[in-house]
């Protein structure tokens, strides 16, 4: 424990160092600051960009015969809206609790695939997704408190093996009807993510890693690569309710 303070470096004239530090480590050196990983927090831009976009568009798509699909990429918006404030905040403090949130900020969009999918196997209606969507994120928040480092990031990987799950049940069901929908955003959302997660696995292992630069890192790649997958993503689902819906 004693090593995890003096990453954010635990003197009196240190904005942060009162507080909790967090418990992942990248490459990015902390400085003593109000940003502590500069590079780490710029780069949150991308998922600000990506979210304004996804609003704009979700109020901009009539509602006329379209209400369904408006809310998809507004969703996805107010997804990269709340994981861009958590990431600012957390790169910018490197604190424990701002870590929690960047995570749990995560959790939306990978719940969100899963109802998606569930919504197109006919397995939930109505009000159903609500309340699953409420149990989902609570035993997902409730195990994130209950650990540290590596192990926090199973929890999101978890969320999205479902998902995919789901999708090649669907994938079967709907070769079988001859009713593909087009995977062409979803394939463009899995090129983006390997892209990212390339990035962010070279920072995390420190194969690539100059600690010392503070204006682009491995971990900064990550996010704007990443943002594009709720682009990618909201187009992906977009469409393939539309044929579910048709």
């Amino acid at each position: 424990m004693n090593e995890l303070f003096e990453l954010i470096g635990n003197l009196q004239d240190c904005p942060w160092s009162k507080w909790r530090p967090g418990t992942l480590r990248f490459c990015e050196s902390h400085v003593c600051s109000w940003i502590v990983t500069p590079a780490e927090t710029w780069s949150n831009i991308g998922y600000f960009l990506v979210a304004f976009y996804l609003l704009y568009r979700g109020w901009k798509i009539r509602r006329d015969n379209q209400g369904a699909l408006r809310t998809i990429p507004f969703r996805f918006g107010i997804y990269a809206l709340i994981t861009a404030v958590c990431s600012t905040l957390y790169h910018s403090s490197q604190t424990f609790i701002f870590e929690t949130f960047d995570l749990t900020a995560m959790f939306f969009l990978g719940i969100e695939m899963i109802l998606q999918n569930l919504s197109r196997l006919g397995w939930m209606r109505g009000n159903s997704p609500v309340a699953f969507a409420g149990i989902l994120f609570t035993g997902a928040f409730i195990t994130l408190l209950g650990t540290e480092g590596g192990e926090r990031l199973y929890i999101f990987t978890g969320l999205v093996t479902i998902a995919f799950f789901l999708e090649t049940v669907i994938f079967v069901r709907a070769r079988r009807l001859r009713r593909l929908p087009n995977y062409r955003s979803l394939l463009e959302s899995c090129a983006l993510f390997a892209a990212s997660y390339a990035c962010w696995w070279v920072d995390y292992t420190g194969l690539v890693c100059n600690p010392d630069r503070h204006t682009w890192s491995g971990h900064a790649f990550w996010h704007l690569l990443n943002a594009g997958c709720f682009i990618t993503l909201s187009r992906f689902y977009s469409g393939a309710r539309q044929l579910s819906e048709g």
